[in-house]
């Protein structure tokens, strides 16, 4: 079944199928847009020659290329819930269809953006944990060198040097308040010098009196005193032949 009418512009005859009635088809000759009559629409004639054409001429046959124009409120034409192809027709997806459909793309959208992970933060927190793990570490720390029990058993090598009892381990030099010296052996004897040159004769005549012994020095300085008198001591020990000292500072003399 087919549909004829004429264009509004350039009044050629157009012939389609009456699928396309009350779409807008463009006029092959002219391209104008127009609407296409609905069956009821045409005159009884019109009506009687559509139902007796067979075939559909090809010069006059239009080709049915929708188009796409403003809607107007008295012009809404319901859209076919139905569409035809190659294999056959099957019907438009419903409203709700069509956003079931979308909701199902968000939602699957969405899930793959949630399977998205990213291990920078686990990574950090990996090597804090590591640097923790190395700072609180305990370490054995080696206070003594181990030595083998035999070692311990073996006889000392070294020669025992025995000291002489019947000689003086130490005498003591006083340096009173006034700087002056006081020289106390060790059998008690006390021999007195004011300056340095008099404790130089005084302490070679004690070492004279030892031989080779060479006793330690116990200089006792008096808080009061000074120190160039200490320096002075010391030295004139040592030009007397006694290389040992030790140091004592006392508020004051037994």
């Amino acid at each position: 079944m087919s549909i004829s009418f004429h264009c509004v512009s350039c009044n050629r005859k157009i012939n389609v199928h009456d699928r396309f009635a009350t779409r807008m088809l463009r006029c092959p000759s002219c391209d104008t847009n127009q609407r296409v009559p609905d069956r009821s629409t045409l005159p009884a004639t019109q009506q009687a020659t559509a139902t007796n054409v067979i075939g559909i001429n090809q010069d006059l046959t239009a080709i049915a290329t929708p188009v796409i124009e403003p809607a107007r409120v008295d012009d809404v034409v319901k859209p076919s819930t139905s569409y035809e192809s190659g294999d056959g027709e099957y019907d438009e997806p419903t409203a709700e269809a069509r956003s079931s459909r979308r909701s199902k793309d968000k939602g699957h959208g969405k899930e793959e953006e949630d399977l998205e992970w990213d291990i920078t933060p686990m990574v950090d927190v990996a090597f804090l944990l590591l640097i923790f793990f190395m700072l609180t570490a305990s370490f054995s720390i080696q206070k003594a060198i181990p030595t083998s029990a035999e070692e311990k058993e073996k006889p000392s090598r070294n020669p025992i040097q025995r000291e002489r009892t019947d000689q003086p381990e130490s005498f003591v030099i006083q340096i009173d308040e006034f700087n002056a010296y006081t020289v106390i052996s060790n059998d008690g004897g006390t021999m007195d010098a004011t300056s340095k040159q008099e404790l130089i004769v005084v302490l070679q005549d004690l070492k004279s009196q030892l031989g080779e012994v060479s006793p330690r020095v116990i200089i006792q300085a008096h808080s009061l005193s000074l120190h160039g008198a200490v320096v002075a001591c010391m030295d004139g020990a040592r030009e007397a032949g006694f290389d040992s000292f030790q140091m004592q500072s006392v508020d004051e003399f037994d």
